[in-house]
């Protein structure tokens, strides 16, 4: 495509959401409004190849549709913003995993530490608890006879 062709799409583009921002809508709505850059670009550069008739365009039309890429028909995605500020998802997804992680490990250091208790605090405690029963237990049977 050349530039002037390009410049048309974008200034069309630009004036559309110009207009948009002047009746009180948000950036934010407007692309929304607008739909997928990805989208938008993909569908200018097939108009464009199949009015210069390039015989890509079918092959391409046709995996698009397979993937998805069309309105209607487009994979759905999460947008994460933190502070109005888009986060990336990848980055979202390690930060998530980290933390599952770190929860992970604090709940086995919980388990483990209480675990530790049993065998410092407890179990020497049942012990002396059960040599003590047993010397009783000895004593009394003892006294019968």
């Amino acid at each position: 495509m050349d530039d002037s062709d390009a410049y048309e799409h974008i200034s069309y583009y630009s004036s559309y959401i110009d207009k948009e921002l002047k009746k009180g809508y948000s950036e934010e709505d407007v692309t929304a409004k607008l739909g997928n850059p990805r989208l938008i670009a993909k569908s200018i550069i097939d108009r464009h190849d199949y009015k210069a008739g390039k015989t890509e365009y079918a092959f391409y039309d046709s995996v698009s549709r397979e993937r998805g890429d069309y309105e209607g028909t487009e994979k759905k995605s999460i947008n994460l913003s933190i502070n109005g500020k888009s986060v990336n998802p990848i980055a979202a997804k390690i930060v998530a995993i980290i933390a599952i992680i770190f929860v992970v490990a604090i709940a086995i250091l919980i388990v483990w530490g209480i675990s530790w208790i049993m065998v410092k605090v407890v179990l020497p405690i049942a012990l002396i608890a059960l040599l003590f029963g047993l010397i009783i237990s000895l004593i009394n049977s003892s006294k019968r006879k």
